[in-house]
């Protein structure tokens, strides 16, 4: 314990004049300190880090996609429909695949949302035009909402539906102008339109010279 010294001054009115001496305080921040660290090893080992997300990417197998060569040749063109991604948030879309009769293509420009010309509606179209099951997806979604199935069931069944070999490829291509959240804008899309097979790809000088010619 600290001793308050005193000391003698001037007598006033035949009294002496006692004044306390100050005493220096000091305040240890150990113990602080030490329940600072508690706190933070407390924190750290009861809190649930977050868990990485991501999206799956489905992409055509090498072999399986289609029989033999001959066939991917002759299907393959049926099947291909490409998205361009421009800049300005701008995109094209094309079905068939660029070779030497590339003149025949005619690039459509699509929107985003739920129009009548966005991207979802093309998607939906091309993907029931090339898999006569693609209609079941819906039905096994509601039949899972009710109960009727379980969540195990429902993916198995729709897995199978996206996977049929002779639907739609979509291949989607970016340019240097565009932007990385209409790549995960494009990905949302697909997802939402149950696309079963999709691929991402580089694009190719003669499509940015489509996109130049479209948009310019």
């Amino acid at each position: 314990m600290a001793n308050v010294e005193v000391s003698e001054s001037q007598k006033k009115g035949g009294k002496k004049a006692i004044r306390g001496k100050k005493r220096d305080t000091r305040i240890d921040m150990t113990p602080m300190v030490d329940l600072g660290f508690l706190l933070i090893t407390f924190f750290i080992l009861t809190t649930t880090l977050n868990q990485p997300q991501a999206m799956d990417l489905i992409v055509p197998a090498k072999e399986d996609v289609l029989d033999n060569e001959q066939d991917r040749n002759k299907v393959g063109d049926e099947q291909a429909f490409t998205i361009l991604l421009g800049a300005n948030n701008r995109m094209l879309y094309y079905e068939g695949l660029f070779t030497s009769n590339s003149d025949e293509l005619k690039p459509v420009e699509a929107s985003w949302g739920t129009g009548e010309n966005s991207i979802r509606a093309a998607l939906v179209r091309k993907s029931r035009e090339r898999n006569p099951r693609y209609d079941q997806i819906p039905v096994l979604q509601k039949q899972l909402n009710a109960g009727q199935i379980s969540e195990e069931e429902f993916r198995e069944q729709v897995t199978e539906i996206r996977s049929y070999k002779q639907g739609a490829i979509v291949m989607i291509k970016a340019s240097p102008e565009a932007t990385y959240e209409n790549m995960v804008d494009i990905l949302d899309e697909i997802k939402i339109a149950n696309v079963g097979i999709y691929a991402i790809m580089e694009i190719t000088p003669q499509e940015l010279t489509m996109l130049e010619e479209t948009f310019n």
